[in-house]
Parts: structure tokens; sequence; C-alpha cells
């Protein structure tokens, strides 16, 4: 038996927070430890389900004081209560997820003789303030970790050559939809989707705009958006400017998104960037034909072009208008595509993923 201790800021809806979540509910059937510590009280409450066998807790640690002595103070506090965390749970392995909670780990976990693996999620190439500070600390800080989690191939090339003996490409799994929320190829709903946070990130306008481009032709065609954020209202502003407001259906977040998938025709992946396409890969999983952008990370190594998929360049509002109404005009080509699309079930499984994982602590 293997004692896990994962780490990461909540267990909200999230692509970080459903890997944990599912890598722990498995391998607390597999007979192991699983122990996931969160750092925010506020969002105590799991949006996943949960085996009752997992020991999840938080130690309500997760604060950002905007004076830097207080930054400094509250940053102490926190290495000092997870510190004494692992040493309650001495855990053969910590896992750590997220940049900032995965720098904590570190300096927690200093000569406690335990094995610790820092599992980055966030994009390299994205650039603002916090994200500069971020990378300059996660350059100097993973040195410190036993073993370095990356999700793709490309990630690989943005960190430093001394780092590439400690890195494992660990993609997250594909998850099988239930039974009955797997497309029926035969049924035809008129509907296009998009699943992700309304930020800029996600490229919902460069969507609403390609669509608006064709929907005249396609009336009884709709376009459903399934996620929150902060651009809702802006997004919501650019349907009414292009006069296709009643075209567009808005979804908050769901717990079923199989459901709302297998009643979809097409799966539209609009991204400027991803860390991981975790959406892109639930949408092939149900045998939706999906279009993405080939942007930096993820899509280019899920999609063979016009195989499984089809792959677009990033923002290009005129390539995404003509691919979309391809894809309406052409059911034969919709149904191939998603026939193809479920093989990443096999190639993404969760007891590959899981092995792989396995492996990897094993090694250790």
């Amino acid at each position: 038996m293997t004692k896990i201790c994962f780490v990461l800021p909540t267990l909200t809806s999230g692509g970080s927070e459903r890997v944990v979540s599912t890598l722990s509910n498995y391998w607390v059937q597999q007979g192991h430890c699983v122990n996931i510590i969160v750092l925010d009280r506020t969002q105590f409450k799991p949006f996943y389900q949960l085996s009752e066998n997992i020991n999840f807790e938080s130690i309500d640690i997760f604060s950002k004081p905007k004076n830097y002595f207080k930054k400094a103070a509250v940053t102490l506090t926190q290495i000092f209560l997870l510190r004494k965390k692992f040493r309650q749970i001495h855990p053969n392995v910590i896992i750590s997820f997220i940049d900032i909670t995965s720098l904590l780990a570190i300096n927690a976990s200093f000569f406690l003789g335990i094995k610790l693996i820092v599992s980055e999620r966030s994009n390299p190439i994205k650039k603002d303030v916090n994200s500069i500070l971020k990378n300059a600390n996660r350059m100097f800080f993973f040195r410190f970790a036993d073993g370095i989690v990356l999700q793709t191939r490309q990630v690989k090339e943005y960190y430093p050559r001394s780092y590439k003996k400690k890195i494992t490409i660990i993609p997250n799994p594909v998850v099988v939809p239930p039974v009955e929320f797997i497309k029926n190829q035969e049924t035809n709903f008129s509907r296009i989707i998009s699943v992700g946070r309304l930020e800029y990130p996600k490229g919902q306008d460069i969507l609403i705009r390609a669509f608006a481009k064709i929907s005249s032709r396609y009336p009884e065609w709709k376009l459903t958006l399934v996620g929150v954020g902060t651009l809702k209202n802006e997004l919501q502003n650019l349907c009414h400017k292009l006069q296709i407001t009643k075209q567009v259906e808005w979804f908050g977040q769901t717990d079923n998104v199989w459901k709302i998938l297998s009643q979809s025709d097409i799966f539209v992946s609009s991204s400027r960037y991803e860390g991981f396409p975790n959406a892109l890969c639930e949408a092939m999983a149900c045998g939706l034909a999906v279009i993405s952008t080939d942007c930096p990370f993820g899509p280019g190594e899920l999609i063979s072009n016009n195989v499984n998929g089809i792959l677009i360049p990033v923002e290009d509002e005129a390539s995404l208008s003509h691919e979309i109404s391809r894809l309406i005009e052409n059911k034969k080509l919709r149904s191939d595509l998603g026939q193809k699309a479920k093989s990443i079930i096999d190639s993404y499984s969760l007891d590959k993923i899981a092995l792989s994982w396995e492996c990897l602590i094993k090694d250790l």
C-alpha cells in the first residue's frame, strides 16, 4: 500500500481538480491510502464526488494580502502549517498541483525525507506580471522536486535542460462517459457546443464572431456556451451587437457535462492557448465531431487533422466559419470524425494514466 498526499488550492470545478479527484478515487479502490489537502476553506466542499475512503481536509491558509510584508508573513505561515500537516500524515509521496501550491509544498517538505512530485498545469507562454514571477520561481524551486509531471511533450521544451531527467509526460486521463451519453450519430440536435471558462484564453469571442458569419444560412442551428467567467456580459453584448442573440444559449457550471455533449453535434474549442484541453477530450470521448485551434498546448497531440477531428489556426475566424459550415452540411463527415474521436478513450484511459503515475512513484 502506498500513502499518497495531494496538495492543491481548491477542489472546485476545473481540470486539475477533476484529475486529482479521478486519480484519488481510482487509487483508494486499488487499496492505497490517499490524502487531499486544499488551502482554501471557503471552497471546502469538493465539486467532484470523492470516495468516503479519501482523507480530505482544508488547512485554510489561502490568503492574498496586498502588503509585501504581510505577504511574506502569510507565506511563512503557509509553509509552517503545511509542513506540520506533512509530518502528521507522513506519506510516501506528495503530489502538488498548480504552480504556487507547488512552491509552498517544496519549501514545506525540505528535509522530511518524503518524495515530492510537482505537477505543472499552467501554460508557460502566458505573459503577465504574475506569470513572469511564477515562472522565475518555478525555474528556481522546481530543481528541489524529485519529479516534475507535465501534460504535453511541447511544454517540456520550455524547461531548462538541467530539469529534463526529472520530467515525465503524463496527460490527463479521459474518463469513459456513461453509455447513455455517448453520441448517437443517427440523431441531429442542430447544436454547436463549446465548454470552458468565459475568459480571454478560451477565445469564445472568436467563436461567436465566426458563428455570426454563417448563422443566417443555418437559422435552425444553435451555439451553446457552457461555463462561467468574468467575460459573460461582454460576450453577451457581442452576441447582441452581431444580432445572433436568439441563436446563442448560455449554460453555467454543470456536474453532468456528458448529457449536454451527447445532445450536441459539433464541439468547438477556439482557445488561444491551453494547459491541457480537458473539455476537448470529453467531447471526443462522447463521439462528437470536434474542431479545435492548433494552439499551444495539447490539441495537436490529440487530433490528427481531418481524421479524428479538425485543426485550424489560432484566431482564424474565417477558417472556423468554413469548417463549421462544412460539418453542418456533411452529416457523414460529422459521423466519421466522431466515431474515430472515441478512440481517445483507449489512448488516454484511466488505467493507462494511473499506471504511468504509479511507475513514476515506484521509480522515486
